[in-house]
């Protein structure tokens, strides 16, 4: 599962971090790595290349793909030591990547009208591999604006959040199926939103932000769908959510923050929390979890807060006491991957970050 920050959050970010102490940085720790993360060892290093990347996704500890801007499609086989990039055999830009093994793959992304490309005008593009991203087929959907958020089950069954008008249902976004490889899809009947932070998919169970207080539930595949009543403010709307099992997840708006433990059918608002906004979050089991929030701040006599530095926050005992760390300046973390719960990778621009669990 991928999570990445939004500028959405900066006026938000801003209060919080605009009282941070700043961090020092050690001449053996030059990116001041050793402490952010308590019981993680964290590296940094550089890729070889440059994008307008939007989504990452590792199969395993080694083998991972980053997609982005004009069909730019980046395979990692050594956990990012170096890059290889693939032929997509588009110049449309890709939103999405999922993988179901080492040699099945899908990618997708949205649609361009108005210029001289080979794509362009076609709709939204969507691509298969079946040879571990050597090679790539392309569909287009003339309907669809955007697919996004993919996620595949087997090699027929998968899930997308597909951009298409819909005006006599007043809908633009839409939860999607397909049975047959991304070939065709169905819409579910569901006033969803555009939700920032995707489609959160745990095993066979997908969560999904809808209008009017409502988290949209399945436990099938997206064969069924359940209507949960979410006690957000009507005057906002979800901006983050995490789920570490069917059960146990936790969701914010842009200043309330809710956990449940029987999925979703109660919430308890969090207000001892020392975030009400999180970025990345991750849980390393039910007990342990960390969250990384980017500061912002107003500096130069700017009109608009800029990005300042990355804040952490941990805890130990399933969320009753947190501990926060200094404001790294050298670390920005964007789009993330945890192939497993004690080894994730994150890339932003040409920075590279490796997040393991040190053992106990």
């Amino acid at each position: 599962m991928t999570k990445y920050f939004s500028c959405l959050f900066a006026l938000a970010f801003l209060i919080l971090g605009g009282c941070k102490k700043e961090a020092e940085v050690s001449t053996d720790d030059p990116y001041n790595l050793t402490n952010f993360l308590e019981n993680w060892k964290i590296t940094k290093s550089s890729v070889n290349f440059t994008m307008d990347q939007h989504d990452l996704y590792f199969i395993n500890p080694l083998v991972g793909f980053v997609v982005g801007g004009e069909g730019a499609i980046y395979k990692t086989p050594n956990a990012g030591k170096f890059w290889q990039q693939q032929n997509s055999g588009t110049t449309l830009p890709l939103f999405s990547v999922h993988f179901i093994n080492e040699n099945i793959g899908y990618a997708s992304g949205g649609a361009i009208s108005g210029c001289s490309e080979e794509d362009c005008g076609k709709g939204a593009v969507f691509l298969k591999t079946t040879d571990g991203g050597r090679t790539w087929s392309k569909s287009f959907f003339k309907e669809y604006l955007k697919i996004q958020h993919i996620h595949f089950f087997n090699a027929l069954e998968g899930m997308a959040l597909i951009q298409a008008p819909d005006t006599v249902n007043s809908r633009d976004y839409h939860i999607a199926k397909t049975n047959d490889g991304g070939q065709t899809w169905g819409f579910a009947d569901l006033d969803v939103l555009p939700s920032f932070e995707g489609v959160v998919y745990v095993g066979d169970a997908i969560f999904i932000a809808g209008k009017n207080q409502r988290i949209f539930k399945s436990t099938d595949r997206g064969n069924t769908w359940e209507k949960l009543s979410f006690p957000i403010d009507p005057f906002d709307r979800v901006l983050s959510m995490y789920f570490y099992t069917k059960d146990v997840g936790l969701v914010s708006g842009s200043n309330e923050l809710f956990t449940t433990t029987d999925g979703g059918r109660n919430w308890k608002e969090e207000k001892h929390y020392p975030f009400s906004v999180f970025g990345v979050f991750h849980m390393y089991n039910e007990t342990e979890w960390f969250s990384l929030e980017p500061v912002y701040r107003m500096t130069g006599g700017g009109y608009y807060p800029m990005f300042y530095g990355t804040g952490s926050y941990q805890t130990t005992n399933g969320g009753l006491d947190w501990k926060k760390a200094l404001v790294n300046k050298m670390v920005k973390v964007d789009y993330i991957s945890f192939p497993k719960r004690d080894l994730g990778f994150s890339l932003y621009g040409a920075n590279f970050y490796r997040f393991e669990r040190r053992p106990h």
